[in-house]
C-alpha cells in the first residue's frame, strides 16, 4: 500500500512537472521586439577620436605621487596598566537570574 502512494505520488509529480513545462508563452517575443526598437545608435564624437584628449589623460596617469601611511608605534598610554583600569569604561553589574511564577506554572506549561 505504501508502495503503491508512493508510485501514484511520483506519477502525479513528473505529469504535473511535464504539463507546466509545456505552457505556450507567445507574448515573450513581441515585449522583446519593443524594447530593441527603442535603442538608438551608436555616434562617434569628436573628442572620441581626439588624440589630444587622449594623450593628456595618459600623462596625468603617469605623473603621479606614492604617498606613504606613517608608521604605527606604541605610545605611552597603550601599555599602561593604570589607563585601562580606570574609569573609562563604565562597570557592569548584571541581575541574578530569577524563577518567577509563571515560569513554573503547569497550567501555562500544559496547554
Amino acid at each position: 500500500m505504501k508502495t503503491t502512494m508512493k508510485k501514484l505520488a511520483l506519477i502525479t509529480f513528473v505529469a504535473l512537472f511535464f504539463f507546466a513545462g509545456n505552457v505556450m508563452a507567445t507574448e515573450t517575443e513581441k515585449n522583446a521586439l519593443i524594447h530593441e526598437s527603442i535603442e538608438t545608435e551608436l555616434e562617434i564624437e569628436d573628442w572620441m577620436i581626439n588624440e589630444s584628449v587622449w594623450e593628456r589623460n595618459q600623462m596625468e596617469a603617469v605623473e603621479f605621487t606614492q604617498e606613504f601611511e606613517a608608521t604605527l608605534e606604541l605610545e605611552a598610554w597603550m601599555f599602561d596598566d593604570g589607563f585601562w583600569e580606570s574609569k573609562l569604561v563604565p562597570e557592569v553589574h548584571e541581575e541574578e537570574l530569577v524563577v518567577e511564577c509563571w515560569m513554573i506554572s503547569e497550567n501555562l506549561w500544559n496547554r
